[in-house]
């Protein structure tokens, strides 16, 4: 996470996938610049019960707003 706090711009890129049991998951990552390269990292996994709009909208913005909270804090430290 030390390369997402240096970076200048970052984007969370949500996709959804079934695992081998045949379960839908939605994973999510992290792509930021970094250093003249573009870098993607691994966020998070969840199962997905419900495939409708509102439930994966709910899983985004939860790992997103805990996303932001540890980049806000890092940018505040070093601003």
């Amino acid at each position: 996470m030390k390369e997402v706090k240096e970076s200048e711009v970052f984007s969370v890129i949500a996709d959804k996938t079934k695992d081998l049991k045949m379960k839908e998951q939605l994973s999510l990552k992290l792509r930021y610049y970094y250093n003249g390269a573009i870098h993607e990292s691994f966020l998070d996994f969840q199962q997905a019960t419900l495939l409708d709009a509102k439930e994966l909208l709910g899983n985004f913005i939860h790992c997103l707003i805990s996303v932001l909270i540890v980049i806000w804090s890092w940018k505040k430290q070093t601003g």
